[in-house]
Order: C-alpha cells, then structure tokens, then sequence
C-alpha cells in the first residue's frame, strides 16, 4: 500500500478529514476532523458514528368520528397499550 505522505503533497501540514458515508444502520458523522500529517508518519482518526433508531407514536381517536376528543361525556384517558414485535429486531452489526 501507499504511506499517508504518497496521498499528500509534502507541503501540507494540515487536512481535515470527513466521514462522506455511514455504514448500514448508522447516522451519518458530520464531525470534521483536524490532523496534522507529516512526511514517513502514519497517523489515526478516532470516529463514532451513532445507530440509527425509530419511534412509535399511538393516537388514540374516537371510531365513529375519528376525532382525538370523545363523543359527548366519554373520555379517550386511561388506556394501556401494549407494543410487541412479530420477531427479534437485531440491529444490523448484531
């Protein structure tokens, strides 16, 4: 393989390093790394990308009129609900 300073011209002493694609399952990193480089030295950049999660919103409505507000005296308050999966969700590295 080729050392850092073959991709560099030797007059560079700085360059700013960019995550440009996540892997699958994982937020973008944004973060622009500054590192100084120099000839015959190999150095490293220490990222973190973040996993990417979901929501689940529930809204209750009223059947007859689809509304979130309950027909005359009726309230929509109190109820319990339970969320469950068909199968295991794994994110992608395990």
């Amino acid at each position: 393989g080729k050392a850092v300073s073959d991709y560099f011209d030797s007059a560079l002493k700085t360059v700013y390093v960019k995550e440009v694609t996540a892997p699958t399952g994982y937020k973008l990193n944004t973060e622009v790394y500054k590192v100084d480089v120099a000839a015959g030295k190999t150095l490293s950049v220490t990222a973190t990308d973040e996993r990417v999660t979901g929501k689940v919103k529930i809204a209750k409505i009223d059947k007859e009129t689809l509304a979130f507000k309950a027909q005359g005296d009726s309230t929509l308050r109190g109820a319990v609900y339970g969320l469950y999966a068909k199968e295991d969700i794994v994110h992608p590295d395990g």
